[in-house]
């Protein structure tokens, strides 16, 4: 499992995200590393931290056990899945208030299920 001390020279954003991936999933930090060097993760992923047009990003440790990025709903999940949804759309995400503007959490492996509680409340 992965904390602050081992990744040190990581984007504040970035590392806010891995610190509650890690609280929440268990994986090791390779398979972080392996997320941020695929070309169509990583684009994901910064796409939703520097972009105002990308509001939701969903990760997804699969059940091979890779991390996977999306930014739309994950329908068809079988296992555990984050959400990170900035509060409001015209943000980018800021170095130093990232939680601030979220709100995240985790997914069950039918989210359609959580969705529709989580839309009730």
């Amino acid at each position: 499992m992965a904390d602050e001390e081992t990744t040190p020279d990581i984007d504040p954003r970035l590392q806010f995200i891995l610190g509650y991936l890690s609280r929440s999933m268990k994986f090791k930090i390779e398979k972080w590393q392996k997320m941020l060097t695929t070309d169509e993760y990583k684009k994901v992923v910064y796409d939703f931290l520097d972009k105002v047009s990308t509001r939701m990003l969903f990760i997804t440790l699969s059940a091979g056990g890779v991390l996977q990025a999306t930014s739309t709903f994950p329908s068809h999940c079988k296992t555990k899945s984050v959400y990170f949804i900035k509060k409001k759309l015209f943000h980018s995400l800021f170095e130093d208030r990232v939680h601030s503007h979220l709100i995240y959490g985790d997914l069950c492996p039918k989210p359609i299920d959580q969705l529709a509680v989580l839309t009730e409340e």
